[in-house]
Parts: structure tokens; sequence; C-alpha cells
């Protein structure tokens, strides 16, 4: 079951218009000691995923620190991403904000 899903523009490092699609699934229960965590980028990593920890929470949190990382890769090599095609650059953290305590 998907949990979340969104669409941001890119412009590639190479200077191309792309769309990612970014996909979670909600966490499920592998065996007795173990969950995971589907998810997808489509338009970067084009198969689906599943990331696997020892508890529920921690598989969501590890997918999103995964997206995150991905993007943040993606963007150190020369990719722009937005929120609307002709929009203003955005941020991984814009994506996936970072709170200070």
């Amino acid at each position: 079951m998907e949990i979340a899903q969104t669409e941001i523009f890119t412009v590639t490092p190479d200077g191309r218009d792309k769309i990612l699609v970014l996909k979670i699934g909600a966490p499920q229960k592998r065996n007795e000691d173990e969950w995971m965590c589907y998810w997808e980028i489509s338009g970067l990593h084009e198969n689906v995923h599943a990331t696997v920890s020892n508890d529920k929470w921690h598989s969501l949190m590890l997918v999103i620190r995964t997206i995150e990382q991905l993007l943040t890769y993606y963007v150190e090599d020369g990719g722009r991403l937005y929120w609307e095609k002709s929009g203003e650059e955005i941020a991984v953290s814009d994506l996936i904000p970072r709170w200070a305590s």
C-alpha cells in the first residue's frame, strides 16, 4: 500500500527536463523480526526497492533518508530540482525538511 507520492521536476546534469516520481509504501511485517518499506524514484531509479529494519518506524525513516541521500547525490552531480516546471529551483531540504532542535 502506497502512503505517499509526489512529482518533482528536474533538469538533469546534461540539461534535459525530467519528472521524478517519488513513492513510499507503508511499512509491512516481513517476518517475525523484520519490517520492510518499499520505495521508488521513477525517472532516477526505475526499480522498486525495499528497506528492511527490525522496527516499523525505523524502516520508514530509512526510506526517507535513502531518498534524501539519492536526491543529494543527484544535485551534487549537477541535477536541479523544482516543484513546478518553470518555478524556482528548490533544495533537497525543501523536499525533505530538517528542523534544528
